[in-house]
């Protein structure tokens, strides 16, 4: 599939492992908790059963964001995790590859995507909520830090 153009400033574009030290900064200047790895993040890029896609700054071509996305066959797909790093939030990042999730998901016919968000993220539960997405349940101390999570659906 070639690169796509969206609104924000960006092209997106499959992961691939070159990337993986970019991911891994953009890990470790976002989260704190719950990182992924160079490994986990290389075995994602080849699974069949997952679609990892980054945004790339349309003048520098850094790495400025990803998002990763499970299918499952019976339950749907799951948004894994989807970051816009830190320098280059309030672009329209997140929306373009929250957008690409959503298109890759009803790409392979696939009813249903959820994700879980902090609940105390009021930025991205107002994105998610602008785009379809309804919570559907909270969940206590599901990070790994104790912080709650808000379970939200968007059936396709």
């Amino acid at each position: 599939m070639p690169p796509s153009r969206s609104a924000a400033p960006i092209t997106l574009r499959r992961a691939r492992p070159s990337d993986c030290d970019a991911l891994c900064g953009i890990e470790m200047r976002n989260f704190v908790h719950d990182r992924l790895s160079a490994r986990q993040m290389a075995s994602h890029m080849t699974n069949p059963n997952a679609e990892f896609w980054v945004a790339t700054d349309r003048q520098t071509g850094m790495i400025c964001g990803y998002v990763l996305v499970f299918f499952h066959a019976v339950r749907g797909a799951r948004i894994y995790s989807v970051v816009a790093d830190k320098a280059h939030r309030g672009k329209g990042i997140g929306r373009a590859l929250m957008t690409k999730a959503i298109t890759v998901t009803n790409a392979r016919k696939t009813p249903r995507l959820w994700l879980e968000v902090r609940t105390r993220n009021k930025a991205a539960i107002a994105l998610y909520e602008k785009l379809g997405f309804v919570p559907y349940r909270r969940v206590p101390a599901y990070y790994s830090d104790g912080a709650d999570a808000l379970k939200m659906l968007l059936n396709l």
